[in-house]
């Protein structure tokens, strides 16, 4: 079954061809969707938007109360993930909807979306659950996630110290195969 935040996700881009996921609340460590409800307790205050407390015309953590007229996109970071979290997950789920629905303009979007938090927070703790997801709701060839992830690994191969991911190496022949593959072609 789909989650109901994931879905409307995908109604978002539908009508506004992107999607933004929610920011999260102070202290959590990445947003956290259940089967019934948008998103679990832990998290349900992180779409501060809705208070005004986000700048309705970008995706950011500019606080403007929703009263900026001259917001400069520039210098602003990218609206495709939160700092604080990669939110590796949400882009490997719409991805995954994307591929159910052969929805090509979103493959292409959560795809993109899931390199730059692949780049930018590698080390976030989601990172080893959405590793997982991208293995069981992905077959051998659709190589675009799983070559992030193992590229991303390779890169970083810190990461292998992590016992999250040890344990998914262990689990997962083709993770595996790929970081080796990608780690001799860096070489």
């Amino acid at each position: 079954m789909v989650e109901p935040a994931i879905v409307k996700l995908l109604i978002q881009y539908l009508y506004e061809a992107d999607y933004q996921p929610p920011l999260l609340a102070e202290g959590a460590s990445h947003a956290r969707f259940d089967g019934e409800n948008n998103m679990s307790a832990s998290t349900a205050n992180i779409l501060d938007h809705a208070a005004g407390k986000l700048c309705k015309h970008y995706y950011c953590e500019y606080h403007c109360k929703c009263k900026c007229t001259s917001f400069d996109f520039g210098s602003a970071p990218s609206p495709a993930i939160n700092c604080e979290t990669g939110h590796f997950l949400i882009h490997s789920k719409m991805f995954q909807l994307a591929d159910m629905y052969e929805i090509s303009g979103l493959k292409k979007i959560s795809t993109g979306k899931f390199r730059e938090a692949c780049s930018i927070a590698w080390d976030r703790p989601d990172f080893p659950e959405a590793i997982a997801h991208v293995y069981e709701s992905t077959t051998e060839d659709q190589i675009s996630l799983r070559g992030i992830v193992c590229n991303t690994i390779s890169k970083h191969t810190i990461l292998l110290e992590n016992p999250r991911i040890r344990d998914l190496m262990t689990e997962i022949n083709a993770l595996v195969f790929g970081v080796l593959m990608k780690h001799t072609r860096r070489r």
